[in-house]
């Protein structure tokens, strides 16, 4: 270390001396770092060997790289180059050995994973002689079939129809282009062991040629369930929409009777009955006998309304007494009138006309309840 005074900077770690450089005259600052690293101390000078323009932020800079493992230190580099000049060949000898190793693992892994593999694996030279096949390209061919048997052999032999497709020089084409093709779907023509759709994928591999054959068939049958299903639905939708077109032409047609019928039925009481209460009216009566033909000529009337529905619904929850009630109170009779109509004292009526009030939503409140009535006709 420098025996020259030592000057301190704002950053740990770093100092510098001044001292004239290499081959110049000039003073100049010459910074070192001092660092802890591996339990071991270790000062040097900085700048030279690193390249750097050297000032105190740069020096502080080298020194956290080299405490992170970032930069090698000096003596550490001297050490690295003495130890690759040093370097036995045994010691690279081991190296490509645990190379080899590791080939013959990545093979032997590539083995096992072709033989699993459901889809069948060719390799070919650039003849199309056949170089390698997985366990699935065997089950193509008859029982009892053994690589050996068809090692070597040119893929015209065991697939003839390759040539009268054209795939033969399609494969050819991919070996002298590099240029890759695949068939999505392709039935193979006979003499092909077997019926099936097959995707298709050949690419080049090194000199030769690599090709991957799919079994698609499940699929494709699938697709043509599918396409199937789908028609039928469309089938059973223009049904249900036939259906659906003749209810409402049925529906249409019933309102339709449902009005004549209104009308026809509206028409007779004008023309059959009503002539009749009128020659009724026109006898000796008494007060009593004149409201009933009154109410009778009343209640006609609101058979073409739709007070009686309405009041007649679930949730209202009136009795056919009340109903009956209601329907006076809407042609403006009092409690008196009706309590004489329909045979009951006048506290009788008055208790209906509570509950009638209460069933309706207007209790306690200051609503004429033959208003209220009346509103409810009219909103039907």
């Amino acid at each position: 270390m420098p025996a020259k005074k030592r000057f301190k900077t704002r950053y740990p770690g770093v100092y510098y001396i001044e001292g004239k450089a290499l081959g110049s005259k000039k003073m100049e600052r010459i910074y070192y770092i001092i660092y802890r690293k591996h339990s071991k101390i270790i000062e040097e000078k900085v700048g030279g060997q690193f390249k750097d323009k050297m000032t105190a932020e740069n020096a502080a800079r080298i020194r956290t790289e080299c405490i992170k493992g970032k930069r090698l230190s000096r003596k550490e580099m001297r050490e690295r180059v003495k130890a690759e000049k040093q370097l036995p060949k045994i010691y690279l000898h081991s190296i490509l050995e645990q190379k080899s190793a590791l080939v013959d693992s990545l093979e032997a892994k590539w083995s096992l994973f072709s033989e699993a593999a459901a889809d069948r694996l060719f390799i070919f030279d650039s003849e199309l002689s056949l170089l390698e096949v997985n366990k699935a390209v065997l089950e193509m061919f008859p029982p009892g079939t053994r690589k050996k048997d068809i090692i070597g052999k040119n893929l015209s032999d065991f697939l003839p129809h390759t040539k009268k497709t054209g795939e033969y020089d399609e494969h050819l084409n991919v070996i002298r282009t590099g240029k890759s093709y695949e068939v999505k779907d392709f039935i193979p023509p006979p003499p092909y062991p077997r019926h099936e759709h097959v995707n298709i994928k050949a690419f080049k591999v090194g000199d030769g040629l690599g090709v991957v054959v799919r079994d698609i068939t499940e699929l494709k049958l699938n697709e043509e369930r599918l396409i199937k299903q789908d028609l039928e639905l469309q089938t059973k939708a223009r049904d249900l929409e036939e259906m659906n077109t003749a209810l409402r032409v049925l529906l249409n047609r019933r309102e339709t009777d449902k009005e004549e019928l209104k009308k026809s039925m509206l028409l007779n009481i004008k023309e059959l009955v009503y002539p009749l209460l009128a020659k009724l009216r026109g006898t000796e009566l008494n007060r009593i006998q004149k409201s009933y033909i009154d109410l009778m000529e009343s209640n006609l009337d609101d058979i073409s309304s739709p007070f009686l529905r309405i009041m007649s619904m679930d949730h209202l929850r009136l009795t056919p007494s009340e109903i009956r009630l209601a329907d006076l109170i809407k042609q403006g009779k009092n409690s008196k009138e009706i309590a004489g109509l329909l045979f009951l004292s006048s506290n009788t009526i008055n208790s209906y006309r509570k509950r009638i009030r209460k069933k309706l939503g207007v209790q306690n409140k200051k609503i004429n309840l033959r208003t209220h009535l009346i509103a409810i006709d009219k909103m039907g």
